[in-house]
């Protein structure tokens, strides 16, 4: 049975035939609903006929997507109120700024993503770590296309793992890094982490080694393991980042005239800065030992135990302990700040008046307990 039929009816007292689609009908199909009026009425027939076949044809289009398909439009067209136009609108919106580039594949763009940060002088531990934040977002959605991450997906991945603040915050960093990756390759439009609130983490000062417990860790590593004197000794009195003592070889090591050359390629921050050596640290670097560090994790521990720390090893305490102590004997942010490699705002919010003078003296009093 047609949908569309010519009537007659009367324009300006003369007999017309008309031929429109029903209203309610051209509001579901999104299309504008026209009156055509033609003298014969065979001309409106034909009409009619077009517009019969234009809706077969349409109808054809609609029984030929899946269940899944179909769903798919009566979900979005229900989130629009029933709007058939409001879903044209949001379609085309769609099509000018939010389709990607190209479609790829979140497990495709991980591995393609972790290679160029490789081949682009990344150093190991940074892409290691890269790798373990992707590799845990990735589980059970390696399939889905980088368009399709959402907000909800991501928290539901850094509130669902049991994860302490810290490592939340971390983790979205690396992740924020790759979605970032995939806005430039075209494969992701927008950051999906926006809308996430921020992890605000409560600041801790740095924990420091007093001089009695530095003098105990120089002597353990003498006593016990001597070739690793050189690591403990650039990392107490010259502050130096474990990750950068591990690339540090002994022609970098310029004892005789007081400094040591920290080289751009083994720097975190990619610059080159020269540490000056204290004449405690001269003394301690002359008793020699391994540079390359070896075989450490074992015996990093041994000396650990060794100097009363078994279990209570402040992350990064030899570092912030140099930095500490440095600035309160030289009372110079801006050396202390170039030395360790890192901002002077940041000297003066962690360890201004941290500790005092007289244990400034101390520390850098901490020679070895016999001389070679």
């Amino acid at each position: 049975m047609p949908t569309v039929a010519p009537i007659r009816v009367q324009v300006r007292g003369q007999t017309k035939w008309q031929v429109s689609m029903p209203k309610r009908l051209a509001v579901a199909i999104g299309v504008p609903r026209k009156r055509f009026f033609f003298d014969s009425r065979a001309d409106a027939q034909k009409k009619a006929d077009e517009l019969n076949d234009d809706l077969l044809g349409r109808a054809a289009e609609w029984s030929g997507l899946n269940l899944e398909q179909q769903s798919s439009v009566l979900r979005c067209l229900h989130r629009l109120g029933g709007d058939v136009n409001q879903l044209e609108r949001a379609v085309d919106f769609f099509l000018t700024h939010d389709r990607p580039g190209e479609e790829k594949k979140l497990g495709e763009a991980i591995a393609i993503c972790i290679k160029e940060k490789e081949r682009t002088g990344k150093s190991r531990r940074y892409v290691k770590q890269l790798g373990y934040a992707l590799a845990s977002f990735s589980a059970g959605r390696r399939d889905m296309l980088c368009s399709e991450i959402s907000t909800k997906e991501i928290e539901d991945w850094l509130h669902g793992n049991e994860w302490g603040p810290k490592t939340q915050k971390g983790n979205l960093i690396d992740l924020r890094t790759f979605l970032n990756f995939c806005i430039r390759r075209e494969w992701l439009k927008r950051d999906p982490t926006k809308g996430i609130e921020p992890i605000i983490l409560a600041p801790k000062p740095p924990q420091i080694f007093t001089p009695d417990q530095a003098r105990d860790i120089m002597f353990a590593a003498q006593k016990h393991q001597p070739t690793l004197v050189p690591y403990f000794a650039l990392a107490m009195f010259c502050g130096i980042r474990p990750a950068e003592i591990f690339r540090l070889r002994w022609p970098n090591i310029y004892v005789d005239r007081g400094f040591v050359e920290v080289e751009s390629t083994k720097a975190k921050t990619k610059r080159r800065r020269l540490v000056t050596i204290s004449e405690n640290c001269k003394a301690w670097l002359k008793l020699k030992g391994d540079l390359p560090v070896i075989d450490f994790q074992d015996r990093f521990e041994d000396v650990r135990k060794r100097a009363g720390f078994v279990d209570n090893w402040p992350q990064n305490a030899m570092r912030h302990s140099f930095c500490s102590y440095h600035l309160a004997m030289h009372q110079n942010a801006a050396l202390t700040a170039s030395e360790a490699g890192h901002s002077q705002d940041q000297l003066f919010r962690d360890y201004r008046e941290l500790v005092t003078k007289a244990d400034a003296e101390k520390f850098w009093g901490i020679y070895p307990a016999v001389s070679q």
